[in-house]
């Protein structure tokens, strides 16, 4: 107990972040071909955590084959603060006491909450996770990337 509580302490994830979806396969050209932001809150009560944000301002275009699917227009789309998709999470620190620690979540986009991500991630240190991830969105496959902000 001693040493879970001081020694091997869970990575701190209170404050804002930055969580990037980026989609290696989909059903659906649109989804497969732009990596998404989420500017996000997190709080953390021991290995629990809780959190909520939105779509950032922009989008990425990933491949340059999907410029023939996409113009400019639909790539570069502006989300004023507070007008982007919400976004809910929730999710869970599993500590690695030898090996590295593990992030599990699980995040709700839109007002319905019927389009989810779940994903698993390693700690690489206190600013930086990174893993992989699955939606029902389009059956999206890809990689997780959550950065302190």
């Amino acid at each position: 107990m001693v040493a879970s509580d001081f020694i091997f302490k869970p990575v701190d994830m209170n404050g804002r972040w930055i969580l990037s979806l980026i989609p290696e396969s989909a059903k659906g050209n649109m989804n497969k071909c732009i990596k998404i932001d989420y500017v996000v809150l997190l709080t953390q009560n021991k290995f629990d955590i809780l959190g909520g944000g939105e779509k950032r301002e922009d989008a990425l275009l990933l491949k340059e084959d999907c410029s023939e699917i996409f113009t400019a227009k639909d790539v570069n789309r502006i989300y004023p603060p507070g007008k982007g998709t919400s976004i809910t999470i929730e999710g869970f620190i599993d500590m690695g006491y030898l090996r590295a620690d593990q992030f599990s979540l699980h995040a709700n986009e839109g007002k319905k909450g019927n389009r989810f991500t779940i994903g698993k991630m390693l700690v690489i240190n206190d600013n930086k996770l990174v893993g992989t991830y699955k939606s029902n969105i389009s059956d999206l496959t890809g990689k997780l990337i959550l950065v302190r902000q």
